[in-house]
């Protein structure tokens, strides 16, 4: 049976476990953990939670000095939060008998928290050369711990807005174009794949002039799960999703998950979400 799963991360005021808990009392009874506020003692309350089948995503557990995850930092102090941050991940990734932990693609500049989603000004631009070449080498460190507890890796595609690209005048997002995913896979270990976030790709597609469809043939044999949100093709709003946005026809159903990743606060409304992705794998 397909696992379709729905983001935390629509209500990031708001400490995951509580969103979570939310959803469930609305029938939903898959959440993707993911950001949200910090909270002492949260992964012990997950732990005694048992009418929820979680998922774990890149910012979670949040840490309580927010700051951004980046593999390809030249920054040590950067480097060490996120390391730390993902290695504690994967901890409790094993501790909730999860498979899987995922997080995000690096970027070539080291931007604050509060640019997230919005356009980034950073302009510590860090070489792509150096940039790939150190993101693969952490990847390779992270993924024998991972392997050492029997998880598996997802790398999120990253995404390229045209807000960030016309300010910055260049391409500061690793995996945001299919090539680039590519070569970074054929790199990787075989417990690390993709999660494919469609609504990244097609941003990146119109700001990057990639064509979508090809894109989705490059990178296909890596892709084993995926991130459901729509926009309009320039902004990574995560808006919600229709019976016939783009990617509906194309989605493998044999994915290991799928999660519906849209920001919006009416619950009636995210469960028909999820519903449209049921629909979409019969």
């Amino acid at each position: 049976m397909n696992k379709i799963f729905l983001s935390t991360a629509a209500f990031p005021q708001q400490p995951g476990v509580e969103t979570a808990l939310e959803y469930h009392k609305h029938g939903i009874e898959n959440a993707e953990l993911s950001g949200g506020t910090f909270l002492k003692n949260q992964i012990n309350l997950i732990k005694e939670i048992k009418c929820i089948n979680f998922n774990l995503h890149n910012y979670f557990p949040p840490p309580e000095n927010p700051f951004v995850i980046n593999l390809a930092t030249q920054n040590e102090k950067i480097l060490n939060l996120t390391e730390k941050h993902i290695f504690n991940a994967i901890d409790f990734a094993e501790y909730l008998n999860l498979k899987e932990y995922s997080f995000h693609a690096g970027f070539l500049v080291d931007p604050k928290p509060e640019d997230l989603g919005k356009t980034t000004k950073a302009k510590n631009f860090i070489d792509r050369e150096q940039g790939l070449k150190t993101f693969i080498k952490r990847i390779e460190k992270i993924s024998n711990y991972a392997n050492k507890k029997k998880i598996n890796l997802l790398i999120e595609n990253n995404v390229m807005k045209k807000t960030s690209f016309d300010y910055l005048q260049r391409n500061v997002a690793l995996m945001a174009q299919p090539e680039e995913i590519q070569s970074i896979m054929n790199k990787t270990p075989n417990n690390v794949n993709l999660l494919l976030d469609v609504a990244h790709l097609k941003v990146s597609s119109n700001v990057l002039n990639f064509n979508l469809n090809h894109a989705l043939d490059i990178i296909d044999p890596w892709v084993r799960a995926y991130h459901f949100s729509d926009n309009n093709g320039y902004d990574d709003s995560n808006d919600l999703i229709k019976e016939d946005s783009w990617f509906i026809s194309k989605i493998k159903n044999d994915a290991i998950f799928y999660t519906v990743e849209v920001y919006n606060k009416d619950i009636n409304k995210l469960k028909k979400q999820i519903n449209i992705i049921k629909q979409a794998l019969k």
